[in-house]
């Protein structure tokens, strides 16, 4: 190997110049991979090459990227903008009863013509000093206090101090939920003015094996162009369509599935039931909150309703969160979060085993390998309470992840660019495009390719699905 110095660096022009950096930047993980791949065991070079296997569909998708409906665009920015505005309006006469403007003058950021027009003459819900200058002074609530902050001063007005506040303050609430509704428009509205590449699709970076369970996460590509499909909300969906008039976007999703899961690992015979019933959400609804599933039904699935309750009734509790955090999650007091999971475990024994045994499993041993062959080495005290999230959550996610991506892989290596065009993966779907020519036969072979049967505790367990087909993304994930 040659050995180049800065000064015939400087020589070359900018193109070479970064090639070279590149080149250089190789050598180091040259020289070290081969030592790490010679100390570790069969299940980590199993891992290590399905990992890098998986580099050929996410290259794919961030190449191909996404087309967006620029005519759909427009209109929904003016619809989110109208309701921010609508918002900080009503933020505006709460800060006039308080009389906060003479409490604390405008700022240099109120100051802005464009931010007077939209009403911030008296307080910005975007500012995270005011929000908490308004409710911990002027409105003086309990200011919510994170310990884990930087600084001396940790009181914060994030996502979970806004939520706590909504639940425990009827009035004070008011203004909370208002300000998170804020933040959710303008988050939204910067999706859909996601800076588009060259060719006017917006794009993204798949970071594979960048979490330690084996999900993905998702970026804007190298260029800085695009978002994060993973964080994009359901409602701007919309602006993202297939290719050509003559396509179709579908997504398959696979169904309640890490529940599934855990019921599966912790041999929890009524929990495996309440799957079985069709809608896990549904059954615990009734036996938790004793409904029947008419009504249920009836009340849907927005938020505050039976079934949206008791779907984060589940992903709290089996995850192991702390009552508070669960409390907040599901907009409840903790008095009565405690006893919906006192009927939760009286009713699924073998989830509440699996929690309660979880501390002593971690200190016989801190390794562990999934049903689906990951292993993993839990680093902290056994008994801490976020190590002991993480071993309640890790198999169940990672397992999911790892079923999907095996699926992704095969439809990559024997459809892509043939009869479908993959798109975009998130935890537990698929998103591609495909003719509308053939469709039923296209979606007959996809549906094949999705039946993965795995091995939980002595049962076969094969995930169902649910897929999707519109004319946007939105529409097919509906």
């Amino acid at each position: 190997m040659k050995i180049v110095s800065s000064h015939e660096l400087e020589q070359l022009s900018p193109d070479l110049r970064r090639q070279a950096y590149n080149a250089m930047d190789c050598c180091v993980p040259m020289e070290i991979v081969p030592r790490l791949l010679a100390e570790a065991d069969e299940d980590e070079l199993r891992v290590y090459r399905f990992e890098r296997a998986m580099q050929g569909p996410a290259f794919t998708m961030a190449l191909r990227g996404i087309c967006v409906d620029e005519a759909v665009c427009a209109p929904e920015i003016e619809r989110l903008a109208e309701l921010e505005k609508r918002c900080v309006r009503i933020l505006d006469r709460f800060a006039e009863v308080w009389e906060f403007d003479k409490s604390f003058p405008l700022t240099k950021v109120q100051q802005r013509p464009m931010l007077k027009e939209w009403g911030f003459s008296r307080f910005n819900p975007l500012s995270h000093k005011q929000v908490k200058q308004f409710l911990y002074e002027v409105c003086e609530e309990k200011p919510y206090v994170n310990r884990k902050a930087k600084g001396e001063d940790k009181t914060t007005a994030g996502e979970d101090a806004l939520l706590d506040i909504s639940i425990r303050s009827p009035v004070i609430g008011v203004i909370a939920t208002t300000v998170l509704r804020v933040r959710e428009l303008r988050k939204a509205a910067g999706f859909i003015k996601a800076r588009r590449s060259p060719d006017g699709r917006l794009r993204c970076s798949f970071n594979v094996g960048a979490t330690k369970f084996g999900r993905w996460s998702s970026s804007t590509n190298c260029y800085k162009d695009g978002l994060n499909f993973f964080n994009l909300p359901r409602s701007s969906r919309k602006i993202l369509v297939p290719s050509s008039p003559t396509r179709v976007m579908v997504n398959i999703d696979l169904k309640q599935a890490e529940s599934n899961i855990v019921a599966h690992i912790a041999e929890d015979e009524a929990y495996i039931a309440a799957h079985k019933s069709g809608n896990v959400h549904t059954a615990v609804a009734c036996d938790v909150l004793g409904l029947t599933p008419e009504a249920v039904k009836a009340k849907g699935k927005d938020t505050g309703s039976p079934y949206w309750k008791a779907k984060r009734l589940q992903h709290g509790t089996n995850y192991g969160l702390g009552e508070r955090h669960a409390a907040r999650m599901m907009g409840v007091k903790v008095g009565l979060m405690r006893k919906l999971r006192r009927l939760y475990f009286t009713k699924y024994r073998g989830v509440a085993k699996r929690i309660e045994g979880m501390p002593r499993r971690l200190r016989e041993s801190p390794h562990s390998l999934s049903f689906m062959g990951r292993p993993h080495t839990f680093m902290g005290y056994w008994n801490d309470h976020e190590v002991i999230k993480s071993a309640l959550s890790g198999e169940p996610q990672g397992g999911v992840a790892d079923i999907l991506n095996k699926i992704l892989f095969r439809i990559w290596r024997k459809y892509d660019g043939k009869i479908i065009w993959l798109l975009n993966t998130n935890y537990d779907s698929i998103l591609f495009e495909a003719e509308k020519d053939g469709l039923e036969e296209t979606l007959e072979l996809v549906k094949k390719e999705m039946h993965e049967p795995v091995e939980i505790e002595g049962r076969t367990v094969c995930l169902g699905f649910d897929i999707g087909v519109g004319q946007n993304w939105m529409e097919a994930s509906a």
